[in-house]
């Protein structure tokens, strides 16, 4: 009985030391970002050093599940196709 005891201590002890600490949980909630709406819905990010040069931006897409991702092809903003909304940078 003493043996069960003492595994079932250890079997917790185990159990609790792989558990997230609360001070994880709250950085992971400041970590959502806001839904984006409408989906399929674009935004160009700011010129990076490369950018400068080339000339060349990325595009973000809305997605269904509501989530911005960057896009497959990137837009030439001198010709002026780029999207006109300037996508918001995460705080």
């Amino acid at each position: 009985m003493i043996n069960k005891l003492i595994l079932t201590a250890a079997v917790t002890a185990i159990a609790v030391s792989f558990a997230p600490t609360a001070s994880f949980a709250k950085k992971m909630h400041k970590a959502k970002e806001a839904k984006c709406s409408p989906v399929g819905s674009m935004c160009t990010k700011k010129l990076d050093k490369v950018g400068k040069v080339t000339g060349w931006a990325n595009t973000k897409t809305c997605y269904p599940n509501h989530k911005m991702y960057l896009s497959a092809f990137p837009c030439y903003k001198s010709g002026g196709m780029c999207p006109a909304a300037t996508c918001k940078s995460k705080k």
